[in-house]
């Protein structure tokens, strides 16, 4: 994983291996050692689970709140399948989820068979001082998977002289140094991407990219100093894929109809080192076409949409 901040406009690239934060003694997911890098990126980090379920019932709803007994939580994301079958992602407020019966406040109901512990990193609309915004923000993040080698980059304003702040503030310094404490972890092998319906091997998929787009204005309260806020946000991406049969898929339907489809990549295997990225709702703009050693390729830029904010995009580490 390659992270590239820009300070001053000065070029400053550190580069850390694509890896998960492991597990502690009891088994529970940690976060990446570049944690500090993905919450000075505009996100905000939040303990989260997975939630495999079957029997479904009632209609699920983002934002809502989730409870089972005495844990509860938020409804980050849900992805439905057939015969009553429900994958939930939730962020945590008390307690853990496990097995057994989970319910949301709008009614419905689904039966917990699995449940990962995890942690998620979403984005945030919030205020900040000026002694932690001042000469630049790394607010406005862009996001490149190179598929094939496996590396991120990402793109920002970050000042290299500051340290980082505490994990209540998404926007904070990142400090650069030039000694890398790397973790006794392996780098992160192989990817699964689903677009919509499709999953290998009916398409292939070379590269990801995904820009926060955040705006970002100062202003002064007349009680205080200066502060930042994030007013607004325009998050949108592109994709790069070997073209399948129209017939399973047609991107310039999808684009003058305006449909909405998911689009999720997960990379690695292994319980502490997985690292998920998920578009719930992907509205595509209409494609460019390519040829690649013979074949059809599609370019295709999106639009992040979402649906009640905050949950146009987000990273899990499982």
């Amino acid at each position: 994983m390659t992270l590239t901040f820009i300070t001053n406009h000065k070029l400053i690239k550190e580069t850390v291996n694509l890896t998960g934060g492991g597990v502690d003694g009891s088994g529970k997911v940690q976060a990446p050692f570049y944690d500090h890098l993905m919450q000075a990126s505009g996100l905000v980090r939040k303990n989260a689970y997975l939630l495999v379920c079957t029997g479904s019932t009632g209609t699920w709803s983002t934002t809502e709140s989730v409870s089972q007994d005495a844990t509860s939580g938020t409804l980050l994301d849900f992805k439905s399948g057939a015969a009553g079958a429900v994958t939930l992602t939730v962020t945590t407020s008390t307690g853990e989820f496990g097995t057994g019966t989970i319910t949301g406040a709008g009614g419905a109901s689904a039966t917990v068979t699995s449940a990962v512990d995890g942690i998620a990193y979403v984005p945030t609309s919030c205020r900040f001082n000026p002694e932690r915004i001042s000469n630049g923000i790394c607010a406005d993040p862009t996001f490149m998977f190179d598929i094939r080698a496996l590396s991120l980059v990402t793109a920002g304003l970050l000042d290299a002289k500051k340290t980082f702040a505490t994990a209540s503030f998404a926007l904070t310094y990142a400090d650069y140094s030039t000694t890398k404490v790397l973790p006794n972890i392996p780098p992160v092998r192989g990817a699964t991407v689903v677009v919509g319906d499709l999953s290998p091997p009916l398409i292939f998929c070379d590269n990801l990219e995904l820009k926060m787009a955040n705006a970002i204005s100062k202003y002064t309260d007349i009680l205080t100093s200066s502060k930042h806020l994030i007013t607004g946000r325009k998050p949108a991406g592109s994709i790069d894929l070997v073209a399948p049969s129209l017939t399973d898929f047609n991107p310039p339907a999808l684009a003058r109809a305006g449909t909405t489809l998911r689009i999720e990549a997960l990379f690695g295997t292994t319980h502490g080192n997985r690292f998920k990225v998920v578009v719930p709702y992907a509205q595509l703009d209409m494609p460019d076409f390519s040829d690649r050693e013979g074949l059809i390729a599609y370019n295709l830029s999106f639009t992040c949409t979402g649906k009640k904010g905050n949950d146009e995009l987000y990273f899990l580490f499982l």
